[in-house]
């Protein structure tokens, strides 16, 4: 079947991962049934918030299976690196602050209570050790020895690429924390850790941007899927839907923050209001109306 002029072999129509797919769903079930148990437990809380919370987890869950075990995966791998670097842009910029927007703290309440668990958390949502993970395994990933070799070796890599989407998820958690107990950043400290963020990850979309010339041999012994792109621009094009996609996802999550803040400080100020002396006149025996906090 032509595809932008070059034939694909069937393996793109056969590339959707069923394993994957039953893992998803186990996890989509797995997220139905909880809440479902909490409702029926008698459970309460804004039912507005509730739906918002479901519609981002499944939202990240099905936006992963899309990117990772699609036919988009098998274009990204065998064809082009554009496609490939927007999938793992979706993958680790975007899947995991929906994923973990998803999980109210009382669903994740349980976790913390097996042995060793919130040690961990709190080690993992420590903010040096989260922005160093991602972006020094992204970098690394993307040396054209690394890179070459993992996309050579299938199995090699489906390894990496789990390695860094936990990364993806430690990048998010001093961002987004789920887990009561755990230190929390300031609104102020969250924008710090995202604007630095972003400044880590920019090296590596400029060095693949403004290499001057094609990194990567994986592409090279592929057909074109659109000939008249060629193997430089696709690469360029690659470096930059990661870095827009990256900063789009973060100024969303800026957005975001701040909103909350500002919310967060107006209701904070009607509460001082409502505790301040409200001095009622004096009556017509001279005496002031009883004082009220």
């Amino acid at each position: 079947m032509p595809f932008c002029g070059t034939p694909i072999d069937g393996s793109l129509w056969s590339s959707w991962n069923i394993p994957l797919l039953a893992v998803v769903l186990a996890i989509g079930v797995w997220y139905w049934a909880t809440w479902r148990r909490w409702r029926a437990s008698g459970g309460t809380g804004d039912r507005s918030a509730g739906v918002g919370r479901k519609v981002s987890f499944y939202s990240g869950l099905t936006l992963f299976y899309l990117v990772a075990a699609s036919p988009v995966d098998y274009i990204g791998h065998m064809y082009l690196f554009s496609v490939h670097m927007t999938a793992m842009a979706l993958e680790y910029m975007v899947v995991p602050p929906l994923v973990l927007l998803g999980l109210p703290e009382w669903m994740v309440r349980s976790w913390m209570q097996v042995r060793g668990i919130e040690r961990l958390i709190r080690v993992l949502s420590r903010p040096l050790f989260a922005l160093i993970t991602l972006n020094l395994l992204f970098t690394a990933y993307h040396f054209p020895s690394v890179f070459d070799f993992l996309m050579s070796h299938g199995s090699l890599a489906v390894w990496v690429h789990l390695v860094m989407m936990i990364a993806a998820f430690i990048n998010w958690l001093p961002v987004i924390q789920p887990f009561a107990g755990v230190k929390r950043l300031s609104e102020l400290q969250k924008i710090i850790y995202l604007f630095a963020d972003a400044v880590l990850l920019t090296p590596a979309c400029a060095f693949i941007i403004f290499s001057g010339g094609p990194l990567y041999v994986t592409y090279d012994a592929m057909p074109r899927l659109i000939p008249s792109l060629s193997i430089y621009v696709d690469q360029q094009l690659g470096g930059i839907i990661m870095k827009l996609t990256q900063e789009a996802a973060y100024i969303g999550a800026i957005v975001y923050i701040f909103v909350q803040w500002t919310r967060k400080e107006k209701e904070r100020d009607r509460q001082d209001k409502k505790g301040q002396l409200v001095f009622f006149p004096v009556d017509k025996d001279g005496f002031h109306g009883a004082n009220t906090w």
